[in-house]
């Protein structure tokens, strides 16, 4: 692996990290910048959703956030992003209003005074905003492969913007209310402060958020919101001839989008990292690349771009979770070619290692590590990634560790990590045309390109 360029970024301060008495974590990283973001990471999302009645509440939540929570005196930006199981609430200001944003940050991340007048609002935008996702392909193929995955099991509730949108209607503050003090509790909350003295982020967090939080009502967590789910594999479509009227104009194309995957591994297993590096490997792209060709094209699945010209994207995609995951391959094509594209992504699941030299891997760790450590420059996405993991695993990786972890994948450990996965199950998803091969089983497919 390159190492020139990697001891500057190691030159970073330590996170250090306290569990404060009430169970809410406070990680800190102290950098000398003029600029500070602190942020909340809450276990909020569609998994929790359990209920019926407290189907959208989420999507309502994380719109809720960007209203009027001003604090006299401070210039600062909010940024709210929400999956299935985690809503990060960011707030970046000057370093020396770090203060004024921690409080701002408190009435975002534990919402109280909700009126029908506001939250009615706020749900004529969330149906809106439905109407837009619902017309993107790829969201609506990553949603199939959620339902196909756990079959009505928590990560399978319908995410962010999929909600019926009847739904909406029968949300109430009462209904908010309830949600909200099930899920937001103290021990289900991190703290992130990035530019900011730890001592320092643990004095705000008191005056700020222990307050609310030891007057706050809690209500029991039910039980199927904490189970793990069981990952079922199976089979989703959605039949579609028409080009959608996508919000990007290079995904117009009157394409069939079908995705084959298979389980992965959670946020915390040893094998995350190989699972990523496995990800980076595999790459791909589209055949048509904003701001010009080229990128990624070092990758195994960007070369099937080269060879095959109906093809119009693959890439390789995964999505992790603290007690699951899911690792496989993407791809669109003219209707035209719905079976040759399904062919191509079974046969490249089922021979990722095959003409894949050390040196290969060495390439996609270094990509990674790069990707990791420009992730984390970029101040919202790192709150987010290292609030996720210091929630499930309870400790912060430092750059050191994070090397470390990606030194021990090599071929080999890949091949062992995706060995046993082809003998289990899998998703086959399909946005599109659906003609000629709604019978055929992924499972025996797949298997028939094993070498």
């Amino acid at each position: 692996m390159l190492r020139r360029s990697v001891p500057k970024l190691w030159k970073w301060t330590p996170p250090r990290m306290t569990v404060m008495d009430n169970g809410m974590k406070v990680v800190s990283f102290s950098e000398e910048s003029p600029s500070s973001c602190v942020g909340v990471i809450s276990k909020i999302g569609a998994r929790y959703e359990a209920e019926e009645k407290h189907r959208g509440c989420s999507r309502l939540l994380e719109m809720l956030a960007y209203g009027d929570h001003a604090v006299a005196g401070i210039q600062a930006e909010t940024k709210v992003t929400n999956n299935r199981e985690w809503m990060v609430y960011n707030v970046a200001c000057a370093r020396w209003e770090v203060s004024q944003a921690m409080e701002m940050l408190s009435k975002i991340a534990l919402p109280r005074d909700i009126t029908n007048e506001k939250l009615q609002s706020f749900k004529d935008f969330a149906v809106a905003d439905s109407d837009k996702l619902k017309i993107e392909p790829s969201k609506i193929l990553f949603e199939l492969l959620h339902q196909a995955a756990w079959n009505n099991e928590t990560l399978s509730n319908p995410a962010v913007g999929f909600s019926d949108i009847d739904s909406y209607a029968y949300i109430t503050p009462d209904i908010l209310h309830e949600y909200i003090h099930t899920m937001v509790q103290p021990d289900r909350l991190t703290l992130v402060g990035k530019g900011v003295e730890h001592n320092d982020l643990l004095k705000m967090a008191e005056a700020t958020f222990t307050p609310i939080l030891n007057n706050w009502e809690k209500h029991p967590i039910p039980d199927e919101c904490l189970a793990p789910p069981t990952f079922t594999g199976g089979v989703r479509t959605m039949e579609n001839l028409t080009a959608p009227s996508s919000l990007s104009k290079f995904q117009e194309k009157n394409n069939t989008h079908i995705g084959v995957m298979m389980e992965g591994v959670p946020i915390g297993h040893p094998d995350h990292i190989t699972m990523l590096v496995t990800q980076t490997l595999l790459g791909g792209g589209m055949s048509f690349s904003a701001g010009g060709p080229g990128k990624g094209i070092l990758t195994k699945l960007y070369r099937c771009l080269c060879r095959h010209t109906w093809l119009d994207g693959i890439e390789a995609i995964s999505a992790g979770y603290s007690d699951s995951g899911l690792l496989g391959i993407y791809g669109q094509a003219e209707h035209q070619h719905n079976q040759n594209l399904l062919n191509l992504l079974c046969q490249q699941l089922a021979t990722i290692t095959d003409g894949i030299s050390e040196a290969m891997v060495n390439m996609a760790k270094n990509k990674f590590l790069f990707q990791s450590f420009t992730g984390i420059d970029e101040r919202a996405h790192s709150i987010g990634e290292i609030g996720k993991h210091t929630a499930i695993n309870n400790t912060v990786w430092s750059a050191e560790e994070l090397h470390a972890r990606t030194a021990k994948v090599t071929l080999d450990r890949i091949d062992a990590f995706i060995r046993p996965r082809l003998q289990g199950e899998f998703i086959k998803c399909t946005y599109g045309n659906l003609e000629g091969f709604q019978d055929l089983e992924v499972k025996s497919l797949v298997r028939s390109f094993i070498r």
